[in-house]
C-alpha cells in the first residue's frame, strides 16, 4: 500500500515538513550486491518488484557498490522509511496512544507527518500522543549519531528490573531524567526507591493534605515499579550502608542489618539484602565516585598530624576501649562530644579518623564506620596513630 500509493505519502511529507527532500519511493531496499541498505535509492516500482541503485555517495557514512538492480520489497527485502513505518504500525498494532520525545512533537515534526499518512492514506485514527522530555545520560542528550546512550538491556544490568521502572516512572512526563552511574543516581534513586516502599507499606504519617497526596503518588509509583504483581514488604538496609559495609571484610552485613531492624531478619529481608549487596559490588566496582570507594588500610598510613588531632585519636582511644560493644550511633555521639571538649573543628576531627583508617580525609560516617570494624584492631589503631605521629611525618 506504502509503494502503491507513494505520491500521497511524498505530498503529506513536503507539505507538512515545509521540506522537498522527501524521496520518490518511502521504502529503502536492502542492496543484492554489497548488503547494505542505507546507501540504497529505489527508482521504480511496477507492483511486484522494485528497482534500485546502490549510489557510492549517497550517505557520508558508508559507501555504496554502485549496484543496480531489481528484487521484491517483501520478506526482509526492504524496510519503510521511519516516520511511514511509524504510521503503518500505528495501523497494524492498533495503537491508541504513543508517547515520543518532544523533539518529534514539534510542529511539522514527524509526529505530525506520521499521524497525516496514518489517517489520509491507511484510514486509521491517529494516536493520542504524549510528548515527553529526553533520557539525559551524564547530562547529555541521547545521540545515536554522537555515540550517547544507554540500551534497556545496560540498564538492567546497572539496575535491577524494578528500580530500572521506578527510575521512569517517578517523574512527571514533562520532566527529564539524567541517570549518571557513575555519579550519585544510583544511592539517591535507592534512596527514593525505599521512601516509596515505606510509603506504599504506610509507615510514613503524612502532617498535612499536600503530604498525604505526595505519599499517595510515592505508593503509586512502588506499585507499578514492580510488573510481576504484589510488591513484597521487607527490610531494606540503605544502599549507601551496604556499599561500604562490602569494603570492610570483617563486617556481617546480616547481622549488621538485624541491628539496623531490630529484630531478626526474614527470608524476604535477606533476598532483599543479597541483591542489594549485588547490586552494589556491581557499582562500586564499575561506577561508583571516590568517596564511596575506601579500603581499610592494613597498615598505619603515611600520614601528618597535628597535636590537637592526635590529643582527639588518644582519647577516642580510650572511650573506645572503656567499653565492650558500641553502636554506630553511640560512637558517632562519642567523637562529637571529644572535638567538643577539645575545641577540634569537625573538619580536623573526621580527617583524622579518616586518614588513620584508610589513608585519605574522607570516608563513610565515622561512629558507624569504627563500630563496624574490629573494636581491639581500632583502640590499636587509634593509639599507634596518636603515638607514633609524635614525632612528625613518618
Amino acid at each position: 500500500l506504502a509503494l502503491d500509493r507513494a505520491d500521497e505519502l511524498i505530498q503529506i511529507d513536503r507539505e507538512i515538513s515545509g521540506s522537498q527532500k522527501a524521496e520518490r519511493h518511502p521504502v529503502q531496499v536492502v542492496c543484492e550486491s554489497c548488503g547494505r541498505i542505507g546507501t540504497t535509492v529505489v527508482t521504480g516500482w511496477d507492483g511486484r518488484q522494485v528497482t534500485y541503485e546502490c549510489r557510492p555517495d549517497k550517505v557520508a557514512w558508508a559507501q555504496g557498490c554502485g549496484h543496480h538492480g531489481r528484487r521484491s520489497p517483501l520478506n526482509g527485502g526492504s524496510k519503510l522509511q521511519y516516520v511511514v513505518e511509524w504510521a503503518a504500525k500505528w495501523k497494524i498494532l492498533g495503537v491508541t496512544i504513543e508517547g515520543a520525545g518532544k523533539d518529534h512533537m514539534t510542529k511539522g515534526g514527524s509526529h505530525d507527518r506520521a499521524s497525516a499518512m496514518v489517517e489520509r492514506v491507511f484510514r486509521y485514527q491517529a494516536p493520542y500522543p504524549i510528548p515527553y522530555e529526553w533520557f539525559l545520560v551524564g547530562g547529555r542528550k541521547m545521540s545515536t549519531s554522537k555515540g550517547v546512550g544507554l540500551a534497556a538491556a545496560e540498564l538492567v544490568d546497572i539496575l535491577r528490573p524494578e528500580l530500572a521502572r521506578f527510575l521512569m516512572v517517578r517523574p512527571h512526563y514533562r520532566q527529564q531524567i539524567n541517570f549518571d552511574p557513575g555519579g550519585e543516581t544510583i544511592p539517591t534513586l535507592y534512596d527514593e526507591y525505599d521512601r516509596a516502599a515505606a510509603a506504599y507499606a504506610g509507615d510514613l504519617e503524612a502532617k498535612t493534605p499536600a503530604e498525604a497526596d505526595l505519599l499517595r503518588d510515592h505508593a503509586r509509583t512502588f506499585y507499578y515499579s514492580h510488573a510481576e504483581g504484589e510488591p513484597p514488604r521487607c527490610f531494606r538496609m540503605r544502599f549507601a550502608k551496604v556499599a561500604y559495609l562490602m569494603q570492610m571484610p570483617t563486617v556481617d552485613i546480616e547481622r549488621e542489618a538485624e541491628r539496623d531492624k531490630g529484630a531478626p531478619l526474614t527470608d524476604a529481608d535477606r533476598v532483599e539484602l543479597r541483591q542489594r549487596m549485588n547490586d552494589a559490588g556491581r557499582w562500586l566496582q564499575t561506577y561508583a565516585p571516590d568517596q564511596y570507594r575506601f579500603q581499610v588500610q592494613s597498615r598505619l598510613p603515611d600520614i601528618s598530624l597535628d597535636d590537637a588531632q592526635r590529643a582527639f585519636l588518644g582519647r577516642l582511644a580510650e572511650a573506645v576501649r572503656g567499653r565492650p560493644v558500641w553502636t554506630g550511633e553511640e560512637l558517632h555521639e562519642q567523637i562529637h562530644a571529644l572535638k567538643n571538649q577539645l575545641g577540634l573543628p569537625p573538619k580536623q576531627a573526621f580527617s583524622a579518623i579518616y586518614l588513620t583508617f584508610l589513608g585519605k580525609p574522607s570516608g563513610p560516617q565515622a561512629g558507624w564506620f569504627l563500630a563496624a570494624l574490629d573494636r581491639d584492631f581500632v583502640v590499636s589503631r587509634l593509639q599507634e596513630a596518636a603515638g607514633a605521629m609524635r614525632a612528625g611525618p613518618r
